[in-house]
């Protein structure tokens, strides 16, 4: 394989004004992150911190993707969902909608006034996406004409579906030429590699940060909050396919892949094993033969070590049972049993029951307004065991029912009509494997690990997760733009 496609992290790689742009930015947010959880809102340093960002970005408009991409997979939710407070009153326009602005701005500043003139052409894809922004701008206004919806919901729904969906033709006109696509690939590694330090502060404080705002259903605490698991998921099967093409360093992805594993695991997140597992399973099937034999030799290495680490630490937990590290042991292995065991039985599990239960009553609601769907911002009763309870449609845990509960089979054809074009754009480039298909095998493996993970969680309900979406489409799309 080319070692123009090697992903290597030396300095000389990186070009300087985006490396420059993105610290600037990153740093900004970091700081602004820390006083944001330390002294509370403080509009001045709110201020301050988006100031410096926004410059950073508007002068190398190239370095805002990463910059979302870096705040979004290490801050989540305090860059992509922390309003603006101004005394009593709460305005939602977000870090990452401001940052999306401020890239935005810079592109069209340069292309008006700057030497190198960026090109975005349009294929079916763009006409697709361009008619479901168009339905669900539609919905949105006639779900706010409507006196029983709440209108905050409605427009968080649009926000949601149609906004983020400009991410699509930012991530093509950001991803100009290959090396563009190299840096947005290393974006992606290095956020999976920040988030270890989340997985290290997990094991230390015995609670991953952040958690409290996903409980779980079961048994015990996660080490590592949804959205960071979601994340290295994602870098996960990023760093496994480049891995299998000889595109990342053996050793070094070893302690980082086992590393971001014990992440994904500790956080709990049963439909994100599952995804993993899913797409580990169809990569199998897509993979060349000697890749698939570099796999099984590069496994068959740690097997061993494996083995040995649990033996040991069987052999601790036995011998020793009374033993602090046997307890803390324990502490650690008993919620993963609970949630494992959960799998087989899932009417034991009360998050389980309650998606059997808010599914059926999803179906009746579809079935009642098949075509157009019920609109944004309704909400849902849902008979749930022994007592009623309301809900807003978005919190239905199943992104694709969502979509088809508000929007109805005009709004789920629409949505089809993306994937299709994804699809067939991942056909012929699988058949004519060209200098970048490791880059698309990658890129679309991780787009199908958020395909898959949404059956299970409103993915797409939420800007922190359901950005990726757009972002890794666009991606993809260049990829094989580039490669024709």
């Amino acid at each position: 394989m080319s070692n123009f496609l090697r992903i290597d992290f030396k300095k000389d790689v990186w070009p300087k004004s985006w490396l420059t742009a993105v610290t600037i930015g990153v740093g900004a947010l970091t700081l602004w992150v820390i006083s944001l959880l330390t002294i509370g809102f403080s509009l001045p340093l709110f201020a301050l911190a988006m100031v410096t960002i926004c410059l950073a970005v508007f002068f190398q408009p190239s370095a805002g993707l990463a910059v979302m991409i870096l705040g979004t997979m290490w801050f989540e939710r305090w860059f992509t969902l922390q309003s603006i407070v101004l005394g009593d009153q709460t305005y939602k326009l977000y870090p990452l909608d401001i940052v999306m602005f401020a890239t935005v701005a810079g592109f069209v500043f340069h292309q008006a006034f700057g030497k190198q003139k960026r090109a975005l052409t349009l294929g079916r894809i763009d006409a697709w996406i361009i008619a479901f922004i168009v339905a669900c701008t539609g919905y949105a206004f006639i779900s706010i004409s409507n006196a029983s919806v709440d209108a905050s919901l409605a427009i968080s729904a649009f926000k949601n579906y149609a906004f983020y969906a400009f991410l699509f033709w930012l991530v093509q006109v950001t991803v100009q030429n290959r090396e563009d696509l190299i840096l947005a690939m290393r974006t992606f590694l290095v956020g999976g590699i920040g988030i270890l330090f989340f997985v290290l502060v997990g094991f230390a404080r015995g609670e991953g940060l952040w958690t409290e705002y996903t409980p779980l259903s079961t048994e015990g605490v996660r080490l590592l909050a949804f959205p960071h698991a979601f994340y290295l998921c994602l870098a996960l099967v990023i760093s496994l396919v480049l891995l299998v093409y000889r595109l990342r360093p053996e050793r070094a992805s070893l302690f980082i892949m086992w590393g971001q594993l014990v992440g994904v695991i500790g956080s709990l997140m049963r439909h994100l094993w599952g995804s993993l597992l899913a797409v580990a399973i169809i990569l199998w099937f897509v993979l060349p033969r000697v890749a698939k034999q570099y796999l099984l030799k590069f496994f068959a290495k740690n097997a061993a070590v494996i083995a040995m680490l649990v033996v040991t630490i069987g052999f601790i937990v036995t011998v020793f049972p009374l033993s602090d590290l046997s307890l803390n042991i324990r502490d650690i292995t008993s919620p993963l049993y609970s949630r494992a065991r959960s799998l087989a039985n899932s009417a034991a599990d009360s998050s389980a029951r309650w998606r059997i239960f808010a599914w059926r009553a999803a179906q009746e609601s579809f079935v009642a307004n098949p075509l157009f769907g019920i609109g944004y911002g309704q909400e849902l009763s849902i008979d749930f065991e022994t007592y009623q309870r309301v809900i807003p449609i978005r919190d239905l845990h199943n992104s694709y029912l969502v979509l088809l509960v508000q929007m109805g089979l005009l709004g789920a054809i629409v949505f089809v009509g993306i994937l299709w074009q994804a699809a067939k754009a991942f056909w012929r480039a699988w058949h004519g494997k060209g200098l970048l298909w490791p880059y698309q095998l990658a890129f679309a493996s991780a787009w199908l690990v958020f395909l898959l993970a949404s059956v299970w969680q409103p993915y797409f309900e939420t800007n922190l997760t359901g950005i990726f979406f757009w972002i890794l489409l666009g991606l993809l799309m260049a990829s094989f733009r580039l490669d024709e």
